[in-house]
């Protein structure tokens, strides 16, 4: 409808968003989850760990390439656009000399 304002014109940012971790993907192999720019990255790994029924995430880390994401802050915070695939799992445990 003509008279209709899309998302850019009313401010909102989108992005299309895919959790990857260790048990599975969300929302699936196929598809990405459209997210406002403004909303926090934990709000979508909660979304994620329920839909996969992952039950101890306290010491994973969601990183964008090599990149750790402050998943308290939003996508945009996290400076996030366009198509972004997250993988979330344990953080690498760093070795010591002996």
């Amino acid at each position: 409808m003509a008279n209709e304002l899309t998302n850019a014109q009313h401010g909102e940012e989108h992005l299309n968003v895919r959790v990857i971790t260790p048990s599975g993907i969300f929302p699936n192999d196929d598809k990405w989850r459209q997210v406002r720019a403004d909303e926090t990255v934990g709000d979508l790994l909660d979304k994620a760990a329920n839909k996969l029924k992952l039950t101890n995430v306290t010491d994973w880390g969601a990183f964008v390439g090599t990149t750790e994401l402050n998943v308290g802050q939003s996508f945009g915070a996290n400076g996030l656009s366009g198509d972004v695939e997250i993988e979330w799992h344990k953080r690498e445990g760093g070795g010591g000399a002996c």
